[in-house]
């Protein structure tokens, strides 16, 4: 008897939703399913004049659309799917300003798979005729001397959307918290709809909090770095107004050191009874020592690698010392680079390195002993100027003539780096110039100067900028000597790998009777990429690059250039894109130029 009336129970429930709902009434809105439990594939689109912007926005809030390749299990869970999109698809619409906005959903049960259809009408998007603020709390009727609408976000008129009324209230706090007030909180907002005026007007309820200074900054986490050091580096305003921008600038010098792993800045959570508030800075050392090695491969240069050591916390002041070694088929090099930020003042850097290098080409046979130092000052967050002494003892063979050279150069260079990475940039700009008078001695005595300027562009497309145009140029010239007086391992040269892929290293210029290279007095390069991210480990590369090198104080723009052309593909990883460059010479030479030439190494051509 039980079994039975439950059976009756559940026959009058299915009956009873099954009249409900229905288009005009008539049936229910979707036919009850069967008893197999097959899922139930369907078709689904969105309906009505809707701006390109609004419908992508739709589209991503669809759980319709997203799950489409999901067919449900039932019926009843495709009216769940639909009902949901009709509540979550009406909150973006009124998320965006459109508070008339209607969606009418249509379904076609007897169409196999069954159609949906949301049809929407946004209608008129409301605009924001008024936005009060009103100071409450302790403090208020303070006089917020706040920025005109303008400067909050805020246009009379302006799109009612809840994305910038949010960000409104932000611009709110900022003006608070850059000017004293560290503490200011949105007490209360209300926003009213007129429907008849398609408008909406805002009064939001500030309480500004405390006035505050900076108090004491606890440093917390610190081992083998210097605490002292650290307070250098961030000199900490102390007694100051507050200025919630300080905590960003003390995080990115933080995190500019590169001796820590983790940065956490935070404020107490009041203000101490003599106006102060005190912050922490909390952080984690990262590991200071790297070992590492590295090989790279070029049809010019063959196989080669770089094995090295560096330690970035030497003396517990962010010391650096780099010692490296590299070789390839015609070059073998060991370097030790010491670098000691700081030094004497803020922001200027003590410079010193040694070089060791042996190089075989078809120009010349080197071997060189080299010596440097200098400082540099970094002039904003981008800028930075530097000058210094170097020294180059010089054993050279050019074509079967053996010198020695001593030279003293003073290199000055300055440069911009804005771009957003080291070895794979997206956007930004580079520029580097230099100036390096030298004086040669021993068994010539000869003075010359050598310029360069180079700069690199990068043009990332799209908000996720996977497909970046990137430019490149770069020029020289040296100036107090002929090109046959100036030693061979001064001159510029062209091609290779960094300069004009596709020709051999040093081989995009003029050469001699045998078809070596004899290097020039100025120089111009060029160069093109569009980077193609395909997915998030593969990219593709096509290039095209031209140089040459003159014998003339300047670049000759009525001669040709070297030009190649080729295509790249990039692995990417933690390290930065492993590339691998295959680039043909437009301007082949027959008997000198090769058919091709091949690349393999880390980082982006430049």
């Amino acid at each position: 008897m039980r079994s039975l009336i439950v059976s009756l129970l559940f026959v009058a429930t299915v009956s009873l939703l099954a009249g409900c709902g229905g288009k005009n009434g008539e049936g229910p809105l979707l036919p009850l399913p069967g008893f197999g439990g097959d899922d139930v594939a369907y078709d689904f689109s969105i309906e009505g004049e809707i701006e390109p912007d609004l419908r992508d926005k739709l589209e991503v809030a669809s759980q319709l659309m997203a799950l489409s390749k999901q067919a449900p299990a039932s019926r009843a869970a495709l009216r769940r799917r639909v009902a949901g999109d009709v509540e979550s698809l009406g909150s973006v619409l009124r998320a965006e300003g459109y508070y008339g906005g209607r969606i009418v959903p249509e379904t076609d049960t007897e169409s196999d798979p069954i159609r949906i259809v949301l049809k929407i009408a946004p209608g008129a998007r409301y605009g924001i005729t008024k936005y009060d603020i009103v100071i409450v709390g302790d403090h208020a009727g303070v006089d917020p001397q706040l920025p005109e609408g303008r400067g909050l976000g805020y246009v009379e008129a302006m799109p009612a959307r809840g994305e910038d009324i949010v960000a409104i209230e932000q611009a709110l706090l900022g003006h608070f918290r850059r000017n004293g007030r560290p503490k200011a909180v949105v007490a209360d907002r209300k926003a009213v709809v007129n429907h008849d005026a398609a408008a909406m007007t805002v009064t939001v309820q500030i309480d500004p909090g405390p006035q505050a200074v900076f108090g004491p900054l606890a440093l917390d986490g610190l081992k083998k770095v210097e605490e002292e050091y650290v307070r250098y580096v961030l000199q900490w305003p102390e007694g100051k107004q507050w200025d919630e921008r300080e905590l960003d600038r003390v995080r990115r010098r933080l995190a500019n050191t590169n001796l820590f792993r983790t940065i956490y800045v935070k404020p107490a959570d009041a203000v101490d009874g003599q106006g102060r508030l005190p912050v922490t800075a909390a952080v984690e050392e990262s590991k200071h020592r790297t070992l590492a090695a590295g090989i790279n491969y070029s049809t010019d240069e063959q196989f080669g690698g770089e094995l090295s050591w560096e330690h970035r916390n030497l003396f517990g002041r962010q010391e650096r010392l780099r010692l490296s070694i590299e070789g390839s088929g015609i070059r073998q090099q060991a370097t030790a680079d010491f670098r000691k930020p700081h030094f004497l003042s803020r922001d200027l850097t003590f410079l010193a390195n040694v070089t060791a290098r042996a190089q075989e080409t078809d120009a010349y046979d080197e071997r060189t002993a080299a010596g440097f130092t200098g400082l540099e000052k970094r002039l904003a967050e981008v800028w930075t100027l530097g000058a210094g002494v170097s020294g180059e003892y010089s054993l050279i063979d050019d074509d079967g003539v053996e010198s020695t050279y001593a030279i003293v150069g003073i290199p000055i260079h300055g440069g911009r780096d804005g771009t957003d990475d080291l070895l794979d940039p997206t956007e930004g700009t580079r520029v580097k110039l230099s100036a390096t008078p030298y004086f040669a001695t021993i068994e010539r005595d000869i003075n010359f100067t050598v310029f360069e300027a180079e700069a690199s562009a990068y043009l990332g497309l799209g908000k996720e900028r996977r497909v970046v145009p990137a430019f490149r140029v770069r020029t020289g010239s040296i100036v107090g000597a002929d090109t046959l007086d100036i030693p061979i391992t001064k001159r510029f040269f062209a091609g290779g790998g960094g300069s004009v892929r596709g020709y051999e290293y040093q081989k995009a210029g003029p050469l001699d009777a045998e078809g070596d290279p004899v290097g020039g007095r100025s120089l111009l390069e060029t160069g093109f990429e569009l980077r193609w991210r395909v997915t998030d480990k593969i990219g593709i590369v096509p290039f095209a690059e031209g140089g040459n090198v003159y014998d003339e104080l300047t670049p000759d723009f009525g001669e040709d250039l070297f030009w190649a052309a080729g295509l790249g593909f990039r692995y990417f990883t933690v390290a930065g894109p492993i590339r691998f460059d295959v680039a043909f010479p437009l301007n082949r030479r027959e008997g000198i130029d090769d058919e091709f030439q091949i690349y393999v190494s880390l980082g982006q051509a430049f």
